[in-house]
């Protein structure tokens, strides 16, 4: 994976692009390989930053790949991954916006995601760690080319 900068790019990617390319490497539930030129110095600083997110790192090291939420998006990309939590009540939403230029929003389907529809959860975000509460519908709101990885539970 690249954070910074793909050898044949003039400029460095945007810094949601580099976040994207990290957490779909962990939910694919293999390992890391960063192939970025810690020679530049924002290269560097981008790594240290985002390959240090334990709670990323520990979905990662479970090893485990997430399963498409829709599979037939003919020829464009699925952008919402989901996995289980074994042992616990919970599960992984990945959610991804590929678009470099504009914003997206997305609906939350929870029964499209497994979870009962008329059930009050709470959604965390592994990487901004904010929590908040959710229920059938609500909206998830990416910026340019973000990606979010969510753990779902039920609300307390």
């Amino acid at each position: 994976m690249v954070l910074y900068n793909s050898f044949n790019h003039k400029d460095a990617i945007l810094y949601n692009e580099g976040l994207s390319r990290y957490i779909s490497a962990a939910i694919t539930g293999t390992v890391f390989i960063d192939s970025d030129d810690f020679r530049i110095k924002e290269a560097r600083s981008r790594a240290m930053e985002i390959l240090a997110c334990e709670e990323i790192n520990a979905v990662a090291k479970r090893g485990i790949a997430f399963r498409p939420v829709e599979g037939n998006t003919k020829d464009a990309a699925c952008d919402a991954f989901v996995s289980y939590e074994e042992g616990e009540d919970a599960l992984y939403l990945a959610v991804f916006n590929f678009s470099s230029s504009e914003t997206k929003v997305m609906q939350l389907d929870l029964e499209r995601i497994g979870l009962d529809p008329a059930g009050k959860y709470e959604i965390y975000d592994l990487w901004s760690k904010e929590t908040v509460q959710a229920v059938d519908g609500d909206e998830i709101s990416l910026e340019e080319a973000q990606p979010k990885l969510l753990r779902i539970t039920p609300a307390k």
